[in-house]
């Protein structure tokens, strides 16, 4: 905590030095377009309460909020859920005393929950005091929905600096706040009143985000981008606000897109590398700039800095490639440009006015020139087939393309939403926000048991089969493409010894070596690495040493003859079995996992039936494969006596290597 303070002090200290030589006007003027912060100086005896929920990325839009009340001389206490600079008990005891004007928090909506958790703490302990949601939730659920659910008062519509401060004024001096833009809450009959939010023009004035009150190089600490984590602690940086839009799938936006001045961005990028640690800036605008020219002015200025630093951003599939080899001059190692689907009719319906040919081609031009590109995708799209995500992959694997991808979340607020309501899809939208909405990861074991909304033209099964075969092709193909080289085991000096695998990446030649991993035995099939110094991921190959290969090749060949297969055991090595194709088995010869020792929790392990031992008596196999089991647990398993068990184990980790540690 010492070190927070030392930087807030850093943070004074710089403003007032910008204060000093006129960079920074001292009072805030009212934008044309938004009335802002006229209530600077009002006397408010009171403090507010910001209450930051409890998740783990750079509260970039918090640092707004708290920048927009410094403005108004608003004073405020920050409390950081997450990484709370005071114990609990001290704002418990405050809110219990009523010394707070009102409470606010807000953010996305798969903190729904929380939300009607600390709503109903507030108002327990402190039922006088206002209770104030705000951030993209109010925009994407329906306002109806969230007064009826929540012990809410207000709600912030549009962006803070037009609405927040106006709504504490109110409250403090006792006016009304009918007019106020961008804010609801009950009329007088009880109906939901909402007032058109008024957008807030960043590049009227210099606007930057204040991290005073929160612990921010605790966030920049302890995040890396996850694709180019080498480029170390990243800061986040907004280039404006809003989108083009149009993307069914997306949650609504504020607007449209409205640039922050290239020399504000560039001043705050010269604040902030005084005051934090970093090493890299990642825009986090949900496009970069709109218009070329801008990029280009942006690219042209940036390289004038004498202190520069590596930098990602967004990229628009239907922006100029030819900006490229100037983004890249200026220092830009990634960009994030988004595939979604190579469907051509999918990706019509997910993002207008974008193509697969468009995408390839800003995609041949970042690789021409050695620039790196995110380009994530979805699966189970609105009315995709089995058909449609088997071309998202063949374009993957054609191209040689490393993606990310995940499941499609339907958010609500979006164009998707509201069809899925109108198909009858959601019946309680409340119920679906608080329990089947979630964020999931597709390569969850438990995915086929967990709530989801299927909007493809798939059925269940069928799309959570097409789902992982696909999945399962395309990890095979990486496996195998993106090869470290020249690998050997190591021991690894440590206490005690462990073995290890040492490496070279395949692009650049950095050696690595990671230690091979033991937990239900030996971890045997996803070593990967991504190279620090140019980004590559590389695969270590570990049933392709010369101590392991005769093993896995007897092995493979033992597992291609046996038939039907059932794996024994839930963990590390079992998952990597069934996504990843190193033997030779097809999709369909694997019917099942075996939980062992101990019951399931779970039916299915992926899309396959999860069972208990004595189930097995009814199950169709030929053999079993011993994945996640220990030494222990494997001679155990050989050694029981069952009538329908006499048949071939096999065990996928050996069980000595030539040079293991003694």
């Amino acid at each position: 905590m010492r070190r927070h303070k030392d930087i807030c002090r850093k943070q004074e200290s710089w403003f007032l030095t910008i204060y000093a030589h006129g960079m920074l006007p001292i009072e805030c003027h009212k934008p044309r377009d938004a009335g802002l912060l006229q209530c600077r100086r009002t006397a408010m005896p009171d403090k507010v309460l910001l209450i930051k929920p409890p998740t783990n990325y750079i509260p970039i839009s918090w640092g707004y909020v708290i920048a927009t009340l410094d403005h108004a001389e608003i004073p405020y206490d920050f409390w950081d859920t997450h990484r709370p600079l005071q114990p609990n008990e001290y704002y418990f005891e405050r809110l219990r005393r009523g010394e707070y004007l009102a409470v606010a928090t807000g953010g996305f909506v798969y903190s729904t929950n929380w939300f009607v958790e600390v709503a109903n703490y507030i108002k327990d302990i402190a039922p006088q005091t206002p209770f104030v949601l705000g951030g993209s939730i109010t925009r994407d659920v329906r306002l109806e929905l969230l007064f009826q659910h929540l012990k809410l008062d207000f709600a912030v519509i549009g962006e803070a600096e037009t609405s927040f401060p106006y709504l504490l004024r109110a409250l403090a001096t006792g006016s009304g706040f009918e007019q106020i833009p961008g804010l609801a809450f009950r009329g007088l009959d009880g109906s939901v009143v909402r007032n058109k939010p008024v957008r807030f023009n960043l590049d009227e004035q210099f606007w930057i985000p204040s991290y005073k009150r929160i612990d921010l190089q605790y966030y920049l600490d302890g995040y890396r981008h996850h694709i180019v984590p080498g480029l170390g602690r990243l800061m986040t940086v907004l280039t404006g606000r809003g989108c083009k839009g149009g993307c069914s799938f997306c949650s609504p936006t504020i607007g449209h897109f409205m640039p922050r001045s290239v020399e504000h961005i560039l001043l705050e990028l010269e604040i902030f590398q005084h005051i934090y640690d970093f090493e890299s800036i990642g825009f986090a605008t949900e496009i970069f700039f709109n218009r070329p020219e801008d990029i280009e002015h942006f690219c042209r200025e940036y390289m004038k800095l004498k202190r520069r630093k590596p930098w990602v951003c967004a990229f628009r599939m239907d922006q100029p490639p030819e900006l490229l080899p100037l983004m890249k001059e200026a220092g830009c190692v990634l960009v994030n440009v988004g595939l979604e689907s190579a469907s051509p009719p999918i990706l019509a319906k997910l993002k207008k006015g974008c193509t697969v040919e468009g995408f390839k081609r800003v995609y041949d031009a970042a690789k021409r020139i050695d620039l790196i590109v995110d380009a994530p995708f979805m699966m189970t799209n609105e009315d995709e087939t089995a058909a449609d995500l088997k071309q998202t992959f063949d374009f993957l694997i054609e191209n040689k393309i490393d993606s990310n991808f995940g499941l499609v979340g339907t958010y609500p607020g979006t164009a998707i939403y509201h069809r899925a309501m109108q198909k009858g899809l959601i019946l309680d939208e409340w119920d679906y926000i608080t329990h089947t909405m979630r964020e999931i990861v597709w390569s969850s074991p438990s995915i086929m048991d967990t709530p989801y909304l299927n909007i493809t033209s798939m059925g269940h099964e069928e799309m959570f089969r097409t789902v992982f075969s696909q999945s399962r092709r395309y990890y095979s193909f990486l496996y195998h493409e993106f090869q470290a080289k020249n690998l050997t085991p190591v021991i690894i000096n440590s206490t005690p010894p462990a073995l290890g695998l040492q490496g070279e990446c395949l692009r650049c030649g950095e050696p690595v070596t990671l230690p091979v991993s033991h937990g239900y035995g030996v971890k045997v099939i996803e070593y990967k690495f991504i190279c620090n110094r140019c980004h590559q991921k590389n695969f270590m190959h570990f049933v392709d040493l010369p101590q392991t290969r005769a093993y896995y090749e007897d092995l493979g060949q033992s597992l291609r003859q046996a038939g039907k297969l059932i794996v024994v055991g839930t963990g590390k090595n079992t998952q990597d079995f069934l996504l990843y194709d190193i033997f030779g088995i097809t999709f369909e010869q694997v019917v099942g996992v075996l939980h062992w020792p101990g019951e399931a929790e779970h039916k299915h392990f992926y899309w396959l039936p999860l069972y208990h031992l004595a189930e097995l008596e009814h199950v169709d196999y030929d053999a079993m494969l011993l994945a996640d089991v220990t030494p222990d647990e494997a001679q155990s398993l050989l050694s029981m006596d069952i009538p329908w068990g006499n048949k071939p184990m096999y065990e996928l980790a050996p069980r000595k290597m030539e040079c293991s540690p003694e």
